[in-house]
C-alpha cells in the first residue's frame, strides 16, 4: 500500500510539474502576443540610466554566486520605444544571469558605442554558450538550447527581443562558444523619424 502511495504521488509530482510549466508558457506566450501588437511610439530616452536601474534590481543569486555586472556606454540616450527596449534588455540580462550562474566567477558586460549609422550594443557573458550552429535556433518561440531540468525559463526571452528589434527596424545576433559564454549584438540605426527630430533641434526657431 505505501508502494502504491508513493507511486501516486510521483505521478501527481510529473502532473504539477508538467502543469505549471503548461502555465509559464501561455504565460510567456501572452506577453509575446501583447507586445507583439504594442504601438511603436518612439522617443529619446536615457538608456544608459534604463539598464543602471535593471543591473540594481537583478536579485541575488541563491546559491550566493552574484554575478559582477559592468557597464561600458560611450552615450547615453536612444532613439525609441522605452517599454520594449527596457524588455529586450532585461531579457537579456536574466539570460546572462541564468547562463553564467554556474561559472566560479560569473561575469557580464554590457558595451556599446553611437556609430555612423546609429547605435551599436552587447551584452556579454563567460557563461555556458552553446554551438553557434544553433545561433537560428535560438531566437526561435519556445525554442530552448539547454535541458530545462538544468535551466529554467520557457524559451520565448530571446523571441521577444528579436521581435522589438525588427520592430525598430534593428537587428540582433549572437556570437557563442561552448564554456566560453555569449554575447549578443544589437544594433538600432537612425530612423528618418530620429534624423528629423535632430534636425528641427538644430533649427534656429
Amino acid at each position: 500500500m505505501e508502494s502504491g502511495d508513493s507511486q501516486v504521488k510521483h505521478h501527481i509530482d510529473i502532473i504539477r510539474r508538467f502543469s505549471l510549466r503548461f502555465m509559464h508558457m501561455i504565460d510567456a506566450l501572452l506577453k509575446y502576443s501583447r507586445l507583439e501588437q504594442q504601438d511603436l511610439s518612439r522617443t529619446q530616452f536615457n538608456l544608459l540610466d534604463m539598464i543602471n536601474q535593471l543591473v540594481c534590481e537583478r536579485p541575488t543569486s541563491p546559491d550566493g554566486i552574484t554575478p559582477t555586472i559592468t557597464v561600458g556606454l560611450t552615450f547615453s540616450h536612444l532613439y525609441g520605444k522605452p517599454a520594449s527596449i527596457r524588455q529586450a534588455f532585461t531579457n537579456l540580462l536574466d539570460n546572462a544571469i541564468k547562463f553564467s550562474r554556474h561559472c566560479p566567477a560569473p561575469k557580464i558586460h554590457i558595451s556599446g558605442q553611437q556609430v555612423e549609422t546609429g547605435w551599436m550594443i552587447s551584452d556579454c557573458d563567460n557563461g555556458r554558450g552553446f554551438e553557434l550552429a544553433q545561433a537560428d535556433k535560438l531566437f526561435g518561440l519556445f525554442e530552448r538550447l539547454h535541458p530545462a531540468k538544468e535551466y529554467e525559463g520557457t524559451g520565448v526571452g530571446p523571441a521577444i527581443v528579436k521581435m522589438m528589434m525588427e520592430k525598430h527596424g534593428a537587428e540582433v545576433w549572437t556570437e557563442s562558444s561552448p564554456g566560453e559564454g555569449t554575447t549578443f549584438y544589437l544594433a538600432f540605426p537612425y530612423s528618418q523619424e530620429f534624423i528629423n527630430v535632430q534636425q528641427s533641434a538644430k533649427t534656429p526657431s
